[in-house]
C-alpha cells in the first residue's frame, strides 16, 4: 500500500472499476491533485483500470488538456492500448484538437486501428471534427483505410452528413490524382452501398452535390432482397418529416440527371414482378405510400418536364396495396391522372380488398367519387368492394355497415332477382348471412332490406315468414330506404322532409343505418378537406356538387 506523505493516506486502493486516486484526478481534471500524486507516486502514471484504461486515456476522454500535458511530461505511454486496442488518441479525437496535437507530437501512430479496424480519422470524420481531420491529414493519416465493414473515412463523413470533413477528405484525395479520386469516392462498403448512396439516404444535400461534382457514380445500386436500389430511390425512401422530405427531394433532383431512369422500367427493374408493393423501394410505390404529397408532386413534375414518365409503364404490376393513402391520390387526380387511377383499379380489381383490409375508407370514397364524376358508371372494383363488405364481419360489424352505407350512393348492386349468391343472399344486404339459430334468424327477418324473395331460396324457411317479407308495406319501406341511400340522403331530417306520418317515418328510419350514414358523411367531409388542401384549382368534385345533401 502506497501513502502520500502530505496526507498520509493510501493512493492505490481500487474501487469496483479498478480505479485508484490518479484515475479520478485525471478523469475529473483535478490538476493540483494529479500533480501531487505524480510527485509522490509516479509509478502509477500508467496504472490500468479493470478495463485497462490508463490515466492518460481518461484525461483524453474528458479533454483535459493540462492533465494530458502533465501525464505525458511524467512519462505516460501515449500508445497504451486497452483490451480492445483503444489508445489515448482514439479518446482524444472525440474531445478537442489540442489533446490530439499533444499526442501526435508525442509520437503516436495516427493510423492505429482499434478492434473494429477503425482509425482516429474514421472517428473524427464520424463526429464531424473538421479541425481534427485537418490535423490528422497534415500528419499523414491514411484516407483510404477501410474498417471491418469496408467503410473509409470519406464514406463515414458522407453517411453522417459532415460536409466540412468530407470536403477535406476529397481535397486530400485530389492531391493523389483524378483516377484515385474517382475510385475513392465510389469505394463501397461490404454490402455494396457507396458514399453517395448513404449521403442520399440521409438527405445530406451539400454532401450529395460535392460527391457528384467529384465523379461519384449515381448508377451503382445496392441489392436488397430480390431487387436493386439506386441512390435516387434511397433519397426518396428514407424520409420521416417535412424537413427531411424537402432535403430528400433536393437530393433526388441532383441525382435525377445523373441516373439512368430507364432502369425503373418494370421489364428491367423486376421483369417477374406480380405485386407493386413487393418492390417497396420503386419510386412509384414510395410516392404512392407517403403521407407527404411532395414526393408524388416530384414524380409528376418529372413527367410534365418530359424527363421521364413513371405512370405510363404498361408492365407495372397490378396491385392496389399501394393505393391506400389519400394524399398522393388527390394530387394525382387533380393533375389529370384520375382516369389512370381508375383504369389501374379496374385492371387490378381482384386485389382491391387490400384497400378495405387497410381500413382506408377515405380512399374508397375518393375513388368512388372520381368514378361517378369521370365515367358516370359503376366500375368493377366498386362491385368488388361492395361484395367484400357484404360478408359478415364478426370483429367489425359496424365497419361493414359504415362502408356499405357510404358506397350505396355511388354503386347500385344487381337486383335481387339476378343475385346468384345463395349463401350470402344479396349484395344489397348489410349483414345478411343466413343462420339456423332462431334468434339470429328473427333478426334477419326484421332487417328492412331483406325481401321474402331472397329468403325463399334458403333451406328451412317457412312460407309464412316469406310471405310477411313480401308484403306491400315491407317492400315500400325497403324501396324508400334504398332510394334515400342511393341518393346520399339517408338522415332523419331527409325522412322527415318526405312528409310521412310519424309512425311511418319511424318505420323507415333505422338507427343502425342512419348512424352509419352520418359516420360516412364525416368521412366524406374528410375527403373534401383533403381536396381543399391539395386541389386548389378545384378540379375534383366536392360532395355538394355530386349530391344535393
Amino acid at each position: 500500500m502506497i501513502f502520500v506523505p502530505v496526507v498520509d493516506r493510501p493512493v492505490d486502493v481500487r474501487d469496483n472499476r479498478g480505479w485508484i486516486a490518479i484515475h479520478e484526478a485525471a478523469y475529473h481534471g483535478n490538476i493540483a491533485c494529479l500533480q501531487l500524486l505524480l510527485t509522490h507516486a509516479k509509478e502509477f502514471v500508467s496504472a490500468a483500470t479493470f478495463e485497462t484504461m490508463t490515466p492518460l486515456h481518461l484525461a483524453c476522454r474528458q479533454g483535459h488538456i493540462d492533465c494530458v500535458k502533465m501525464l505525458l511530461k511524467h512519462g505516460a505511454n501515449p500508445a497504451a492500448e486497452t483490451g480492445e486496442f483503444i489508445d489515448p488518441l482514439w479518446e482524444a479525437v472525440a474531445t478537442n484538437v489540442e489533446c490530439v496535437k499533444l499526442l501526435v507530437k508525442a509520437g503516436v501512430n495516427v493510423n492505429h486501428r482499434i478492434f473494429t479496424e477503425e482509425t482516429p480519422l474514421h472517428r473524427a470524420a464520424f463526429l464531424g471534427k473538421a479541425d481534427i481531420v485537418k490535423h490528422l491529414l497534415k500528419h499523414k493519416s491514411d484516407i483510404d483505410v477501410q474498417d471491418e465493414n469496408g467503410l473509409t473515412p470519406l464514406f463515414v463523413s458522407a453517411q453522417t452528413g459532415h460536409f466540412d470533413c468530407l470536403s477535406l477528405l476529397v481535397s486530400k484525395a485530389k492531391e493523389l490524382g483524378h483516377a484515385f479520386v474517382k475510385k475513392y469516392v465510389n469505394t463501397p462498403a461490404c454490402d455494396g452501398a457507396t458514399p453517395l448512396y448513404l449521403s442520399a439516404q440521409g438527405s445530406h444535400v451539400k454532401c450529395v452535390e460535392l460527391l457528384l461534382e467529384n465523379n461519384a457514380d449515381a448508377n451503382i445500386p445496392v441489392s436488397i432482397q430480390y431487387f436493386k436500389v439506386y441512390p435516387f430511390q434511397a433519397a426518396l425512401y428514407f424520409t420521416s418529416s417535412s424537413t427531411s422530405v424537402k432535403n430528400a427531394i433536393k437530393c433526388a433532383e441532383l441525382l435525377l440527371h445523373c441516373t439512368d431512369l430507364e432502369v425503373f422500367r418494370w421489364k428491367k427493374y423486376a421483369p417477374d414482378a406480380t405485386q407493386l408493393s413487393t418492390f417497396f423501394m420503386h419510386p412509384v410505390h414510395i410516392a404512392m405510400t407517403s403521407f407527404n404529397v411532395e414526393l408524388i408532386k416530384f414524380l409528376v413534375k418529372i413527367q410534365n418536364s418530359g424527363i421521364y414518365d413513371f405512370f405510363s409503364d404498361e408492365d407495372m404490376p397490378l396491385d392496389t396495396t399501394s393505393i391506400c393513402f389519400i394524399q398522393p391520390l388527390v394530387y394525382l387526380a387533380s393533375e389529370g391522372y384520375a382516369s389512370w387511377l381508375l383504369e389501374y383499379m379496374e385492371k387490378s380489381y381482384a386485389e382491391t380488398e387490400s384497400v378495405m383490409r387497410n381500413k382506408k375508407i377515405e380512399v374508397v370514397l375518393l375513388l368512388a367519387r372520381l368514378s361517378k364524376y369521370k365515367h358516370k358508371t359503376h366500375p368493377v372494383f366498386l362491385g368488388r368492394w361492395f361484395e367484400k363488405f357484404s360478408d359478415k364481419n364478426e370483429a367489425h360489424p359496424d365497419k361493414n355497415e359504415l362502408q356499405l352505407v357510404a358506397l350505396f350512393k355511388y354503386y347500385t348492386p344487381p337486383q335481387c332477382i339476378a343475385c346468384k349468391h345463395t349463401g350470402s343472399i344479396c349484395l344489397e344486404n348489410l349483414d345478411l348471412s343466413f343462420c339456423d339459430d332462431n334468434d339470429e334468424e328473427e333478426t334477419h327477418y326484421r332487417d328492412p332490406l331483406i325481401t321474402g324473395g331472397q329468403l325463399s331460396r334458403q333451406a328451412n324457411v317457412s312460407r309464412e315468414r316469406v310471405s310477411r317479407l313480401m308484403s306491400l308495406q315491407h317492400l315500400v319501406r325497403r324501396h324508400v330506404m334504398l332510394l334515400l341511400l342511393h341518393n346520399g340522403k339517408y338522415t332523419r331530417q331527409a325522412v322527415d322532409s318526405l312528409g310521412l306520418p310519424a309512425h311511418l317515418a319511424d318505420t323507415v328510419t333505422v338507427p343502425t343505418y342512419t348512424t352509419a350514414f352520418e359516420k360516412a358523411q364525416d368521412h366524406e367531409n374528410a375527403v373534401d378537406c383533403f381536396l381543399d388542401e391539395v386541389d386548389h384549382k378545384r378540379v375534383l368534385p366536392r360532395l355538394s356538387s355530386l349530391f344535393d345533401t
